[in-house]
């Protein structure tokens, strides 16, 4: 038995539209797939200052316990490697003991598009522990720089 159909323009149309509509469509998991990296799921390579291993390894291994969907690559350069490494566009994140200088910014904006941003995430400081027994008293900063000293 043969079937023949006959398409009339209209009817070609909406087929052709109804196919090109199929072919447009994906799936949720697919669609999930093609999301950009999110602080909850994703990967990243970061560049650190190697003086902050030990610091950044620690956040890292708790960082990824948290969101077990995210992936950091950490590299441990010396500082002035980090931000050459940015300049190059091939990490997204540096840690470091300093600031961006301006000609540094400047070059972000224009190469990359982007506005760089820093966060100061800690600060120098001593520590003074006393036994318990000691008297109370407050140590002045002359006092504290000559026990250094």
């Amino acid at each position: 038995m043969i079937c023949c159909c006959r398409m009339n323009n209209r009817n070609f149309f909406f087929f052709l539209v109804c196919l090109l509509w199929l072919a447009g469509c994906k799936s949720y998991k697919e669609k999930e797939k093609e999301k950009p990296d999110t602080p909850y799921k994703g990967f990243i390579n970061i560049s650190a200052d190697e003086s902050f291993k030990p610091v950044v390894d620690e956040l890292v291994q708790v960082y990824q316990s948290n969101r077990p969907e995210t992936k950091i690559n950490v590299l441990y350069k010396p500082e002035a490697e980090c931000f050459r490494d940015f300049e190059v566009d091939s990490i997204r994140m540096i840690i470091a003991t300093r600031r961006y200088n301006e000609d540094e910014k400047a070059f972000m904006v224009d190469s990359v598009g982007l506005s760089p941003s820093s966060f100061v995430i800690a600060r120098d400081a001593i520590a003074v522990l006393v036994n318990p027994a000691a008297p109370d008293s407050l140590f002045t900063m002359t006092e504290l720089k000559a026990i250094l000293q």
